[in-house]
C-alpha cells in the first residue's frame, strides 16, 4: 500500500506542476478585461513572443465570452459606465491580490464604427484587409493570428454598438455587448 501512496504523491506533484503555468496563464488574461467586464471564457488567444523583460516584444490577440450580466451593464451603461468602473475604488480586503493593476489603464473609451483606425494594410498585411491586423503587425512579426478573428474584430470595429478604448503598453480592449465579446490586443 505505501507504494501506491508514493505514486500518487509522485502523480499529484506533476500534475499540479503541468497545470500551475495553464492557471497563472489564464489570471494573466483576465488581468487584462476591463474592470466590471466579466468574461470568464478564452475561445482564442495567439501570441507571438520575440525576447522576454526588457526589450522583448509581444503581439498577441486574445477573444473572451461574456457572461451575460457583463453584457447587458455595459450594453445599459455605455462609455460612461465603462469609464466608472474604471475609476471606482475597492477596499483592498475585497479585491483579489493580482486584480486593478493592468486593468485600470483603459482610457479614451469611443464608440464605434471606428473606420478611420489603422486604415494601411500593414508591413505584411496581417489579415489581407486594413484594421486590426495592421495594428497587430508590428516589429517584423509575421502576424500568426487566425484571419477569421481578425476579420472578426474588424467587422466590431466597423458597427455601432461595440466601444473601443486604448491602454498602456501597447493594448486595445474591444467591448461588444450586443455579441457578448471582448476582444484584446496588444503589441509592443
Amino acid at each position: 500500500m505505501k507504494g501506491y501512496t508514493i505514486w500518487a504523491v509522485v502523480a499529484g506533484c506533476v500534475l499540479a506542476a503541468c497545470a500551475t503555468p495553464a492557471v497563472l496563464e489564464y489570471r494573466w488574461r483576465q488581468n487584462l478585461l476591463p474592470l466590471g467586464v466579466q468574461a470568464p471564457v478564452i475561445t482564442y488567444a495567439g501570441e507571438v513572443v520575440w525576447g522576454w523583460g526588457p526589450g522583448g516584444d509581444e503581439t498577441g490577440l486574445i477573444v473572451y465570452r461574456m457572461d451575460r450580466a457583463s453584457a447587458e451593464r455595459v450594453q445599459a451603461g455605455g462609455i460612461a459606465w465603462l469609464e466608472n468602473e474604471a475609476t471606482r475604488s475597492v477596499a483592498p480586503l475585497r479585491r483579489p491580490a493580482m486584480d486593478r493593476r493592468m486593468r485600470r489603464t483603459y482610457s479614451d473609451w469611443r464608440m464605434t464604427p471606428l473606420a478611420e483606425l489603422w486604415a494601411g494594410h500593414g508591413e505584411h498585411n496581417c489579415g489581407q484587409e486594413p484594421g486590426l491586423g495592421v495594428y497587430l503587425d508590428y516589429a517584423d512579426f509575421r502576424c500568426r493570428v487566425d484571419p477569421e478573428e481578425i476579420a472578426r474584430a474588424n467587422r466590431l470595429l466597423l458597427t455601432p454598438g461595440s466601444f473601443v478604448a486604448r491602454a498602456r503598453g501597447g493594448r486595445v480592449v474591444i467591448v461588444a455587448p450586443a455579441e457578448r465579446l471582448v476582444i484584446v490586443a496588444y503589441n509592443g
